[in-house]
């Protein structure tokens, strides 16, 4: 059981960091040093989320860490499009 008091030991990532093999290993580095905790940004592409999480498995990082995918809500299409345009590192499809 991961402590509500994380402290240093929690981080984000981004699922959709190309390449792949470099977001593996900046989380993989994270969870070495000492984090139990990752949220990803908002996951809006579960194909390219599953795939990612299929990498951090194999990795070994989610029996060392708590992963929480990030949820975003929106209210419309329109929002989506907006976000999409102003925020590169997201990957809305």
């Amino acid at each position: 059981m991961v402590s509500p008091n994380l402290g240093d030991r929690k981080t984000q990532s981004n699922p959709y960091l190309a390449p792949r093999e470099l977001s593996i290993l900046r989380i993989a580095k994270k969870v070495e040093a000492g984090v139990r905790f990752i949220q990803t940004q908002p996951v809006f592409d579960p194909i390219a989320f599953r795939e990612w999480l299929e990498a951090a498995c194999e990795e070994g990082i989610t029996e060392r860490a708590v992963l929480l995918a990030g949820v975003l809500p929106l209210e419309s299409a329109t929002e989506a499009e907006a976000l999409r345009e102003r925020l590169t590192e997201y990957c809305i499809p």
